[in-house]
């Protein structure tokens, strides 16, 4: 008959003391009372439950398995059912649409572009311990030409500098580059202007039309014609320290030609500030060693105070 359990009187906190009766399963299901503090737990020792550490490190371990053993699984297919798979039929985990360090010939078979700078190219990072990582073609500047800096000078090719747009007028502040001698060779720039004339002297030569004029570094010799400056000319020399080597200023034409110094340089004596020619056709010859604040007068012809 139902429900004749649940009209009995419950007892909330039962002891283990308490019987209750059963069907022995080894005495053919004969009905038998049993203390509760008898029954089995429930809890399976041999089991491997999910809320308990360690349990598989605990067993026997087979160090050579064979395809025929076999593993416990939960099917993704079946709705997580439990089953068993035969180690040899495990799925082997290759992924065919990856590249591998041992297999050859995986790049190659992939389709061929042209990159585009915004393309992304995987690198194994060497300033990383070499993870794996991605950067743009952009970044990489020489991605596209093997290696090669299409728009560089280079030390083995010819016909690069030659093929530039010349400048036929080099301006005092043009740049050029050079490596330094003096510091292990290294790459600098400087102006056109403080390149060193070497020697006795540069040969570039200028004709000065102006009644003030500032001479350069760059230049050595300057023809002063005054009559068509339309009077006298005051002519500044360059910083002494500016120039190795020699500046010859000539005066052609009826009017005087002042040589005036640059900042705090002298000539010869240290209250000599500036150099005159009186006459037509005067000229000064001066020397500065590439360094200090005076310039040395070599030479003068015609009147020169």
């Amino acid at each position: 008959m139902a429900s004749e359990i649940s009209a009995i009187t419950e007892k909330a906190s039962p002891v283990s003391a308490d019987l209750i009766i059963i069907e022995d399963s080894a005495s053919s299901n004969a009905k038998k009372k049993v203390q509760i503090g008898n029954l089995p737990t429930g809890n399976d020792t041999d089991a491997v439950h999910v809320d308990v550490a360690a349990e598989m490190s605990g067993v026997t371990e087979k160090a050579s398995p064979v395809s025929a053993d076999l593993l416990l699984i939960e099917d993704s297919a079946a709705s997580n059912a439990k089953k068993r798979v035969q180690i040899g039929n495990l799925p082997t985990g290759d992924d065919s649409n990856a590249i591998h360090d041992d297999e050859a010939g995986e790049i190659n078979a992939l389709t061929g572009v042209t990159a585009a700078s915004n393309d992304v190219v995987i690198i194994e990072d060497y300033g990383d311990s070499f993870n794996k990582k991605k950067v743009t073609a952009q970044s990489i500047a020489d991605l596209g030409a093997g290696g090669a800096d299409g728009t560089a000078i280079h030390d083995d090719t010819a016909n690069e500098i030659s093929a530039i747009t010349e400048k036929t007028t080099p301006a005092d502040a043009d740049l050029v580059i050079i490596e330094d001698s003096a510091a292990s060779y290294v790459k600098k720039k400087v102006q056109v202007q403080n390149l060193p004339g070497g020697g006795t002297g540069g040969t570039d030569v200028v004709t000065v039309t102006s009644t003030t004029y500032t001479a350069t570094a760059a230049n050595r010799i300057y023809l002063v014609d005054t009559d068509t400056a339309g009077g006298n000319v005051t002519l500044t020399m360059p910083s002494a320290a500016a120039v190795e080597g020699e500046v010859t200023v000539k005066r052609l034409g009826s009017y005087q030609v002042i040589i005036q110094r640059a900042g705090s340089d002298t000539f010869d004596l240290a209250t000599t500030t500036q150099r005159t020619l009186f006459n037509e056709y005067a000229a000064a010859k001066f020397f500065s060693p590439g360094s200090g604040t005076k310039w040395y007068q070599l030479g003068e012809y015609g009147n020169v105070t």
